[in-house]
């Protein structure tokens, strides 16, 4: 499939769709995408272009928000994250209270931060 193609989009959104909701990260019918919960990654809390260690962003973003550990951001770091991901980020009212904290290295493990420390192992 070309990837410029606009017949390559049609095919591809539909099969990534299909993938983000194998693992849980979305739930979807013939009409709607209802996001399960948000993803917390390298290309999600990269907050600058060219911005290269932000690891421990990541680390310090999943403390907070899952284990509910006081952790510091600056402020611009908090300025950054809500204006990428709405005024309500990090706050009770944001809409999603469900994270991921997406974990690469030479194999690909989501680890889901629930009530029940359930891990999954996507690809070898």
């Amino acid at each position: 499939i070309d990837t410029a193609a606009d017949e390559g989009a049609k095919r591809r959104c539909p099969f990534l769709f299909n993938i983000l909701e194998a693992i849980g990260i979305i739930t979807q019918t013939t009409r709607e995408i209802e996001i399960n919960c948000f993803v917390i990654s390298n290309q999600t809390i990269m907050l600058k272009n060219k911005e290269s260690d932000f690891s421990e962003r990541i680390n310090k973003l999943y403390d907070s928000l899952c284990k509910k550990i006081d952790v510091s951001f600056s402020n611009e770091e908090i300025s950054l994250l809500k204006e990428a991901f709405g005024k309500e980020f990090m706050t009770e009212k944001y809409y999603l209270n469900n994270f991921v904290k997406l974990i690469t290295d030479k194999t690909l493990y989501v680890f889901f931060e629930e009530h029940d420390y359930t891990f999954k192992r996507l690809a070898a």
